[in-house]
């Protein structure tokens, strides 16, 4: 066998290295001589770390790096150094001497979102095999604002009603709907009719289950800032996210910044959803159900009628007129949900069988009642409305 011509040619196999006992004996000052230069070499690679540390290249949100002797296997003792050649603008991945491309984690083990990194700051990267599937972990950065993953600790889920707890519309579990993409609890629709939604306690929400056709919820644009976003949740279904399957805890493909995002659960138990941009899973925003409830209300609200007034002689219809807050995502539609009924001191009970809206914007609806039997009283009468709610929607 040769002198060995660098410590990169040395084995972790004693029989692959030389001598093999065949060589000249006059080889033998050689190779001690070959071997002292390589203790010396590991003395002096250990107190610089030269051999876990190499300057940055790649691009700023694709680092690359070429250490020697050359890394070929990651495992979670893996600890590198990095000189940045700049500053990252999002989320990062590190690729060490040609390896896959692996996501740079803060250690909150969420995506970085930028400015955790600087030009020529120094890094350090430790590996880990059970983040996302195998991630490395932001231990330091000089210069870095570290403190960015932490401080994002609200609003990172898009997903609304995560455990089913708002249920505004008095959905009954196991419901046959009667039309297709029928809405059942808040911003959960049925895709096929005749279908259902069921729902069991548990905690302070609820486990879901969706039908063979599946649950959907479609999240409006305006919160969808583009890029590859995580979908995790617990139970048994499966889930697609704009007809493509994403595995639980997994990544879609990049979203285009404004544009509508449906999910769809099908054929099992799910809760506890969360949809966020980045590509790694994180613990569940745990919002509580005033916010939740406030929330869901831009896209369905239902709303009591309870008041009194006095109708004027020869007026006709009156107005009903409902301030919303929070402002609704459009201009929303009325249903009547529960009877609604007046009483006019004269003819006794009457009941209000639909509206006909009048000037509806997203902060405010008002509308007329239509009564049943004929038009609405012109003799002067005090109103009284009660017992009664209307569905004011604006749900995509």
């Amino acid at each position: 066998m040769p002198i060995p011509s660098s410590i990169n040619d040395l084995s972790t196999t004693a029989g692959s290295n030389s001598p093999a006992g065949s060589e000249s004996p006059s080889l033998i000052d050689d190779y001690l001589r070959t071997y002292a230069s390589y203790i010396a070499l590991l003395r002096d690679g250990a107190q610089s770390n030269s051999f876990n540390f190499a300057a940055g290249g790649g691009s700023a949100n694709a680092i690359t790096a070429t250490y020697s002797p050359a890394i070929t296997v990651l495992s979670d003792s893996t600890v590198l150094l990095v000189k940045a050649a700049a500053p990252n603008t999002g989320a990062t991945t590190f690729s060490p001497n040609g390896l896959t491309a692996k996501p740079v984690v803060s250690l909150a083990h969420t995506a970085l979102l930028g400015g955790e990194i600087v030009a020529n700051g120094e890094i350090c990267l430790q590996y880990n095999s059970s983040v996302g599937g195998g991630s490395w972990i932001l231990v330091y950065s000089s210069g870095g604002a570290l403190a960015v993953q932490q401080q994002q600790t609200t609003s990172k889920n898009l997903f609304l009603n995560p455990v089913g707890a708002v249920n505004q519309r008095g959905y009954v579990s196991g419901t046959a709907t009667i039309a297709a993409n029928q809405f059942t609890i808040d911003r959960m629709k049925v895709v096929v009719s005749g279908q259902n939604l069921t729902f069991t306690a548990s905690g302070i929400g609820f486990i879901m289950t969706a039908p063979a056709g599946g649950v959907e919820q479609v999240l409006e644009g305006s919160t969808i800032e583009g890029g590859v976003y995580t979908l995790s949740w617990t139970g048994t279904a499966t889930a697609a996210v704009n007809g493509a399957a994403v595995t639980n805890r997994g990544q879609t493909a990049s979203l285009t910044a404004g544009s509508n995002v449906t999910i769809r659960f099908t054929g099992g138990t799910f809760t506890a959803v969360q949809f966020e941009l980045g590509l790694i899973a994180t613990p569940i925003e745990k919002r509580i159900y005033a916010n939740e409830l406030f929330l869901c209300r831009r896209y369905a609200r239902q709303h009591q009628l309870n008041a009194f007034g006095y109708v004027q002689s020869g007026f006709g219809a009156q107005d009903i007129t409902l301030s919303l807050e929070p402002p609704m995502r459009a201009t929303p539609t009325i249903t009547i949900i529960s009877p609604i009924t007046i009483f006019d001191g004269t003819n006794g009970g009457r009941t209000i069988t639909g509206v006909t809206a009048n000037n509806s914007v997203d902060s405010a609806i008002k509308f007329q009642p239509v009564i049943a039997g004929g038009a609405f009283p012109t003799a002067s009468f005090p109103l009284i409305t009660y017992g009664g709610s209307v569905l004011i929607s604006a749900d995509i």
